[in-house]
This record gives structure tokens, sequence and C-alpha cells, in this order.
């Protein structure tokens, strides 16, 4: 699943976290990397963010259903707040 805009970070990172399986973003090349791991979780925030405080696009890919829930609950409450 592909998100849009999101302005807080932290927040989708916390959620990501919250999640019970394992949550992988999607790189343009194609790349997999485990948003789960500190390092991969590094490496990702550094390409997608950069100098900007928000992501523009991030593509996820989860092994628990269950946790695309979690996901979209933050995105969708992010969007109502701001």
């Amino acid at each position: 699943m592909t998100f849009y805009n999101i302005k807080d970070v932290e927040g989708f990172m916390d959620a990501v976290n919250d999640c019970r399986g394992k949550v992988e973003l999607v790189t343009d090349q194609g790349d997999i990397l485990n948003l789960k791991s500190k390092l991969c979780k590094y490496v990702a925030l550094t390409k997608l963010v950069g100098a900007k405080s928000d992501i523009k696009e991030i593509e996820v890919r989860v092994e628990d259903p269950d946790d695309i829930g979690r996901i979209l609950e933050f995105v969708t409450n992010e969007k109502i707040e701001h």
C-alpha cells in the first residue's frame, strides 16, 4: 500500500513499531527494507526525508493483515488533525 504526504514521520514510525508482523518499505529501485530494523529504518528515513521533515510517498508491505489497519488508523488520524 502506498501512503502520501506523511507529516508526522516519528508518529508514522511509532505506528510501524506497534505492528505485530514485519513491515517493509519498497523503494523506487525495488529494494525491500525492513522498517522494524533500526538500521534499515535509518537508511529509509535518510532517503525518504532527507532535509525535509515529511515523507512525500512511501510504499509499504505488511506481513500481518491487521497491521495495515494500524498504519491506516495513524494516517487517517494524521490527515484529520492537520
